[in-house]
């Protein structure tokens, strides 16, 4: 049987059988895992849309990094269910920062010359330029 997609933290990490300190390198290198899919694919934003061949290459390379670390051989529905939500968290958090990094830097600016309060009259040359000579 599969982990849900909506499966919780803990849930996930008894069906791997990982302890506190193991599930917390689990983590990380999905984080990092990620990480490096956003940069190499950015046009993916969902684990669903990686490559099935990737895909198996990431699952391969946590699992690898795992055993190198001592950490037994974890259920690879594990590595799914982790790759689903950090793919979207790290794709999330980037666009966020691509959005505050494009914004235009806070600076004071520069009061607006006194505007008329805008009418529901016509334009008007005449009283235009009463109100701007005063």
């Amino acid at each position: 049987m599969s982990l849900k997609i909506t499966a919780k933290a803990t849930e996930a990490q008894a069906r791997a059988g990982l302890n506190s300190t193991e599930w917390k390198r689990f983590l990380t290198i999905t984080k990092q895992e990620a990480e490096r899919l956003a940069t190499d694919h950015p046009e993916w934003t969902r684990w669903t849309q990686v490559y099935a061949d990737t895909q198996a290459d990431i699952q391969e390379r946590v699992v690898k990094q795992l055993l190198e670390e001592k950490v037994h051989r974890i259920d690879v529905g594990v590595v799914d269910w982790r790759m689903t939500q950090v793919v979207r968290k790290v794709h999330l958090a980037r666009t966020a920062s691509h959005k505050e990094t494009s914004k235009p830097a806070d600076r004071p600016r520069e009061p607006l010359a006194e505007q008329p309060l805008a009418s529901s009259k016509p334009y008007d040359p005449v009283r235009a330029s009463a109100v701007q000579n005063g």
